[in-house]
């Protein structure tokens, strides 16, 4: 599942009756993943995750009544991860440059909307602080953007301009 996304899962196979009458029903352990709702009355995870999580494992249990007798199930294990969602960078080419050239600023984008960060992947040629590259010397200068994700996007692929 990812963040943002509606999910809806089965909690527990539903060949028996449920009686919704407290005790009897669904229980999860621990609490879902945020922004998710568990129905006790009828063991699904409903609603829309609102931030990434590891995997989990939730443990769910069902307590039914029957002509001949109220059992409980045995737990059934619940492997749970919420993705974040998927970003990119765009990162316009930079132009062919003197290495006399005054030190100058770059930039890119990502579609999460979060900040881009910048590094040089050839430090005797160029440096970066920001967004503003300095040129060392003669070569080729390559400047990689990068977005490391948040609570709600994953890391974007790193893309790189060389001049």
């Amino acid at each position: 599942m990812a963040v943002g996304a509606s999910f809806t899962a089965s909690g527990v196979p539903t060949a028996c009756t449920i009686s919704t009458t407290s005790p009897y029903g669904f229980k999860v352990s621990p609490t879902g993943p945020t922004g998710l709702t568990f129905g006790g009355s009828n063991g699904l995870f409903t609603g829309t995750p609102t931030a990434k999580q590891s995997y989990s494992v939730y443990s769910i249990t069902a307590t039914i009544r029957s002509s001949t007798g109220t059992y409980t199930s045995t737990a059934v294990a619940l492997n749970a991860r919420v993705l974040g969602i998927a970003q990119s960078i765009t990162f316009p080419t930079i132009a062919d440059k003197v290495v006399t050239v005054a030190p100058f600023t770059i930039s890119a984008t990502a579609s999460s909307t979060l900040t881009v960060s910048f590094a040089s992947t050839t430090t005797s040629v160029c440096t970066v602080s920001g967004t503003t590259v300095t040129l060392l010397s003669a070569g080729t200068c390559t400047i990689s953007a990068t977005q490391t994700g948040s609570t709600s996007y994953e890391a974007a692929a790193s893309v790189s301009q060389s001049f």
